[in-house]
């Protein structure tokens, strides 16, 4: 018999500025959202980036909404408005860590002798909203977390090694996103390159738009693979995108031969009736073809 799955019960565990000595360390915390939480708009002084371990969100900045889900990393730029909502079915469990390495660190080392010195580094997270496949950060946050839990007191002399220890993880984590993020632009020229030469083939069969299937034969992928690849360059899905290519050659038919009938455009670029072409026309460009061409 099937049964319900009990959602996970909410808490969590942070610090805020833990280390006076450390001060590009402003925030760490270990979270489990409620299903359906929402985050109230707000804003941080540095920035903040977010990894999640499981379960699913949508977080909304100025730039717009994006989902995210397990072994995603977000990043909050400082003194940016961004509020968010924990899934209803799957609520997120996440790590978040608000710094910035160009605030530096003292010198480690004193008269009584420590091992070694670190200059503060000069370095940011990556500029980049969300970053895919962000699992190489998890070690590094659950480390970050570890010496956290057990840093000494003040005075304490391994206290000096901790703080060396928590500003060279922070040093990883901001290299390992930027990395990250850099694979990620690179995968997405890629696949761009890909597209452009997909679409250069569409576009000589906008009077026959091909299949999903058809295409992601073309593209020599799965149709749902092309689907995710449309989704992440174009933000829509490859039929969505075929009928807007058909909409603009529409457009600029009407435009450049004013004796083309509208029927004769809807037609010759495939559609089955004036009347749907104008809803479709109206739906992607806001006017009706007539209203267009005036």
């Amino acid at each position: 018999m099937a049964t319900n799955r009990r959602a996970p019960e909410p808490w969590i565990r942070g610090w805020e500025r833990p280390l006076p000595e450390l001060p590009s360390l402003v925030h760490f915390n270990e979270a489990q959202a409620a299903p359906g939480h929402r985050l109230h708009p707000h804003t941080h002084e540095r920035f903040e980036l977010c990894y999640l371990v499981a379960g699913r969100a949508r977080w909304t900045n100025p730039d717009g909404a994006f989902d995210i889900g397990p072994g995603d990393l977000y990043l909050t730029a400082p003194g940016e408005i961004h509020d968010g909502v924990a899934d209803e079915r799957d609520p997120h469990h996440n790590f978040a860590i608000g710094f910035d390495l160009a605030l530096g660190a003292p010198r480690i080392g004193d008269p009584a002798g420590a091992a070694a010195e670190i200059d503060a580094v000069e370095a940011l997270p990556p500029r980049r909203r969300v970053i895919h496949d962000g699992g190489a950060t998890a070690p590094i946050f659950r480390a970050i977390q570890r010496e956290l839990v057990a840093l000494p007191p003040p005075g304490d002399p391994r206290r000096t090694l901790a703080v060396a220890m928590l500003q060279a993880l922070m040093v990883e984590l901001a290299v390992t996103a930027t990395r990250l993020a850099i694979d990620a632009r690179g995968a997405e020229h890629a696949e761009e390159g890909d597209l452009r030469a997909l679409e250069a083939r569409l576009r000589q069969r906008l009077d026959a738009p091909p299949t999903l299937a058809e295409m992601a034969a073309w593209a020599g992928v799965s149709p749902g693979h092309l689907a995710l690849r449309f989704k992440r360059v174009y933000g829509r899905t490859p039929l969505e995108h075929v009928t807007s290519l058909r909409i603009a050659e529409a457009a600029r038919r009407l435009k450049d031969d004013p004796r083309a009938s509208v029927t004769d455009v809807a037609l010759d670029l495939g559609f089955c009736s004036s009347q749907y072409f104008a809803e479709v026309f109206k739906r992607v460009q806001g006017v009706t073809p007539s209203e267009w061409r005036r």
